[in-house]
């Protein structure tokens, strides 16, 4: 279901040729009078208390990232995954 602004918008434009208006606040008392309510769905959000266990990788470099020349070892930040 829309929410206040959603129907002041579309009501808004329905009575534009009648040349009226009508304001959030009626929309917002009326729709608590007919408790109308809008639905909103809460966005996926990843938890640190996860169920599956991490699985351990080799470490291929054994952490030795000392080089004799340029582009010869890469690492990359994959902490944002």
């Amino acid at each position: 279901r829309y929410g206040v602004m959603k129907i002041h918008h579309e009501l808004n434009l329905e009575l534009q040729p009648l040349q009226r208006r009508c304001s959030p606040r009626r929309i917002s008392r009326l729709m608590k009078e007919l408790d109308i309510h809008s639905v909103t769905v809460n966005k996926w959000k990843a938890t640190s208390a996860s169920k599956t266990k991490v699985e351990q990788r080799p470490n291929l470099l054994k952490q030795d990232f000392s080089t004799t020349g340029l582009n010869q070892k890469w690492t990359a930040d994959m902490t944002y995954i």
